[in-house]
């Protein structure tokens, strides 16, 4: 009974106990030892019964949902370990910055601000990253290439196998390679001109050209009915069906026209947006049944600054639309609003935080603004 419950096997324990009063009813120490194991037995289930009381509570915290608090403790660690990262990046900037600028000065060059270094460093970066698009895509194109060599090698090589129990070719084979044949009535014309039968011949009748003797004056078009037809479906399209647009060009100018044009003022600051990256996507306008669909999905990066009274940057950062498409409009735009790039001071922090609160509210205002121009355009 003493090893069971030393192994955590109570209900053993507690049997042996029981089988040892049977023997012996007057032994004090099997009465005291069994009392104790159902006081632990009692205490176990009140433990279990307070587990699943816990679980399945609809207020407090639940052990069944401990891994979504695990997952929102990972993210605050990666999201903490990515500052971090970020932070030990900047300093290795600022000092690669203080190194060009003794370089300079003692070249007897001007030393630059660290703004202007992190934006030569940007735009050297872009610059490398096209190069490293353009790259890939000879590499690609070089591959293509060779993949469309071997494939035709291959061909050739199974032509000539099919092929190498010929001796001669036919004249019929001479034709095809040298491109031209015979017609019935002795031209010579090219190997894929097709000749009409007589029967064609009946019921096409003369198609040679004719003369005309008056032709009626060209009409003007209706300037209105233009206009109309250029944002309906197509003459041939009476029947309504399936007929989409590409309108790729236009939404594209229009929709980077309308986020750069994103200002915000709070008090003494102004938000804008400084310059709309990797604007990827496409629009059409699609016709269906006779209704008309306005399709588009695209997204964006978004960099911004806040200014003060003296166009002073005080904080900048950047702006993520991963879902501006026609099936995301009727719910609220998602805007992802990445880590500070330039962190504002304790003195305007609250500033910069509410003007950032505008902008990312001026920006949805000016996606629906460039919806409505598209839906008016076309």
């Amino acid at each position: 009974a003493l090893a069971s419950r030393k192994m955590k096997q109570l209900d053993a324990a507690r049997e042996d106990l029981k089988l040892a009063i049977i023997f012996d009813p007057d032994n004090r120490a099997v009465k005291k030892e069994l009392l104790a194991i159902k006081k632990e037995l009692e205490q176990e289930k009140k433990v279990k019964k307070a587990n699943l009381a816990k679980a399945f509570s609809s207020t407090g915290s639940s052990f069944l949902y401990d891994d979504k608090e695990d997952l929102e403790k990972k993210r605050a660690v990666e999201k903490k370990e990515r500052e971090l990262e970020e932070e030990k990046k900047r300093e290795k900037r600022k000092a690669e910055w203080e190194d060009e600028c003794v370089q300079r000065m003692s070249s007897g060059g001007d030393a630059i601000s660290f703004e202007e270094y992190e934006k030569e460093l940007e735009i050297k970066e872009e610059e490398e990253e096209k190069a490293r698009k353009k790259l890939k895509k000879e590499e690609e194109e070089q591959e293509k290439a060779e993949r469309k060599v071997r494939r035709m090698a291959d061909e050739a090589k199974k032509v000539e196998e099919s092929d190498e129990s010929d001796d001669e070719l036919t004249e019929r084979e001479l034709q095809m390679l040298r491109g031209y044949k015979k017609t019935s009535d002795g031209r010579t014309t090219s190997y894929f001109s097709r000749e009409q039968t007589e029967e064609e011949k009946k019921l096409l009748g003369n198609i040679a050209p004719q003369r005309l003797e008056s032709a009626p004056a060209p009409q003007r078009l209706d300037s209105t009915e233009s206009q109309s037809s250029a944002k309906s479906t197509s003459v041939w399209n009476n029947a309504g069906t399936w007929e989409e647009k590409d309108t790729s060009d236009w939404c594209n100018t229009s929709l980077n026209s309308y986020l750069e044009e994103t200002v915000v003022q709070v008090d003494h600051y102004t938000g804008k947006v400084q310059k709309v990256k990797d604007l990827s996507g496409d629009a059409s306008v699609a016709f269906v049944s006779g209704k008309k669909r306005f399709v588009f999905d695209y997204n964006a990066s978004l960099k911004y600054v806040i200014l003060d009274e003296g166009d002073e940057t005080i904080a900048s950062g950047t702006l993520k639309l991963l879902d501006i498409s026609s099936t995301a409009m009727n719910d609220e735009l998602e805007v992802d609003v990445l880590a500070w790039k330039k962190e504002p001071s304790d003195e305007v922090s609250a500033a910069a935080l509410k003007c950032r609160e505008l902008l990312v509210a001026q920006v949805r205002s000016q996606v629906l603004a460039f919806v409505q121009a598209f839906n008016a355009e076309y």
